[in-house]
């Protein structure tokens, strides 16, 4: 795969980000579809689902809101090849088969937690491959929910209006993690 087509895909996540597409549409949908193989968009939601409700579920803080707390950190991250051999496709779910929670979908409810659901979810996979699968369990949403503290929280009072992933991820980091799977499931180890 060309840079050409990692930008092809960026250019069709793009509307996402405007208020003029209406993401439900069929003609959306298929758009989407028309554009790439890697996955198949489609309808999930109800038919009387609004953008409002959607919008809502989106609740990671802009992280360039916080840049200049990492000005410093951009200005020294480590520079990639742009002439690097991209393979046409890489499978996650093959090259990790025994990583279960890697092809496992979580889901946030009314919640706006996508910032906590995103960062226990790559922390449960980037566990499970270091250990190459001996490891597998999933780190606690709900942990980070509850404990990161106001710091994380795009309102310091309510962890379900959205959040900063940087300060998510900087809790397990710093201070760990719990295992336990999706609300309720008893998925602890």
């Amino acid at each position: 795969m060309s840079l050409s087509g990692i930008d092809g895909v960026l250019f069709i996540l793009f509307p996402f980000s405007t208020a003029q597409v209406d993401v439900l549409s069929d003609e959306f949908i298929n758009s989407i579809n028309k554009a790439q193989s890697f996955w198949r968009a489609g309808k999930v939601w109800p038919e009387n689902t609004t953008s409002e409700f959607l919008e809502r579920l989106s609740g990671s803080v802009d992280p360039n809101l916080y840049r200049h707390e990492y000005e410093d950190q951009i200005a020294h991250r480590p520079q990639f090849r742009l002439d690097a051999n991209i393979p046409e496709a890489f499978d996650v779910r093959e090259k990790w088969p025994q990583c279960k929670a890697i092809d496992k979908e979580r889901s946030q409810g009314f919640c706006n937690s996508c910032w906590a659901h995103v960062v226990a979810s790559a922390f449960t996979d980037i566990y499970c491959i270091a250990s190459k699968g001996e490891t597998n369990f999933e780190f606690s949403t709900e942990d980070i929910l509850t404990c990161c503290g106001p710091e994380c929280l795009a309102d310091a009072a309510r962890s379900c209006t959205g959040g900063r992933v940087d300060k998510a991820w900087d809790y397990l980091v710093e201070q760990g993690g719990v295992s336990g799977g999706e609300y309720k499931s008893r998925e602890v180890k």
